[in-house]
Parts: C-alpha cells; structure tokens; sequence
C-alpha cells in the first residue's frame, strides 16, 4: 500500500497545533450522548477524541472509503477500547450503516473535495441528520498543492432542521 505525501502530511504533529480537533468538536457543541458522523474520518483525527466527549451513552460514526486509514483507525480504536466508534467502509455519498434521522453533528473535515458527487452526499447526509443537527466543513478551495490547497480555507456550519 503506497501513502501520499499529502496523508504523511496530516499526520504531523504540528496538525493538531493548527486544528485542535478538541477546540473543533467544542465548537459545534459536540456532547456527550450525541452521535456524531465522522465522513472520510481517515485515521481518526476527529472520531478518537469524538468518542470521549460522547462517551458510552453516545456514538461516533467514522465513514471512509480506505482501506489502510480504516485499518489504522479499527487498530487505534481497540487498542484504546473504544465501544461507542461504528467504523463504516462506505462513501460519503452513500453512508451506508448510518441510520436516518439520527445523527446530532457531522463533519467533513479535508475530506468534502474527495468526493465525486458532492451534492449527492450533501442530499443523503440531509437524510442522516436529527432536528437540529449542526454540520462542520473545512475544505480547501481554489489551487491545489499536493491534494490540498495551502490557502484560502473554507468554513462552514450549517444548522440543520430536517422537515
């Protein structure tokens, strides 16, 4: 299995300087019983430190579509004994295994601009939010370098009311 350099990238250290996933998942208000959806969770950047706020009464939801990030994140998972982490081999336009209606807060973090039907997985994660639900988005927009863009970050939260 060959890792791109831009996956080496985001397994710096100096990552979670810059992304404090904890400062992230307080953000959007991520609590403990939520059940949280992690779409192209990779190794676990957001779901590992997801599972704590949830707790045992929550859960955490962690989607990809790679078969060495998902292997990573089911090591890291048993290792730290984790029940409350589902781990999903499923798109992010098909989220297959999350049910309806059910989840509190989303995220797609570097991972929206992977997609090829971003509106598709927009219009099925509409089906996968509870009432209220809050969605966290930071993706690069404008010139790529090496897969991602350096600048120009975009942020996005969305309240979601389901009708």
């Amino acid at each position: 299995m060959t890792v791109g350099i831009d996956t080496m990238l985001l397994d710096l250290p100096v990552r979670r300087f810059l992304q404090d996933p904890l400062r992230i998942l307080e953000e959007i208000g991520l609590r403990r019983t939520h059940r949280f959806l992690d779409v192209g969770c990779g190794k676990g950047f957001l779901t590992i430190p997801a599972a704590s706020i949830v707790g045992d009464s929550g859960i955490v939801y962690a989607v990809d579509v790679s078969d060495y990030n998902l292997s990573v994140l089911r090591r890291r998972v048993s290792e730290l004994r984790l029940s409350n982490v589902k781990i999903l081999k499923t798109s992010g336009e098909l989220l297959e295994g999350v049910p309806h209606r059910a989840i509190d807060r989303a995220a797609y973090l570097f991972s929206l601009h992977h997609l090829a039907d971003i509106r598709k997985s927009l219009e099925t994660l509409r089906t996968k939010l509870a009432d209220g639900a809050l969605v966290y988005v930071l993706d690069p927009i404008g010139p790529r370098l090496l897969g991602h863009t350096a600048f120009n970050w975009s942020i996005r939260y969305v309240s979601a009311t389901v009708v």
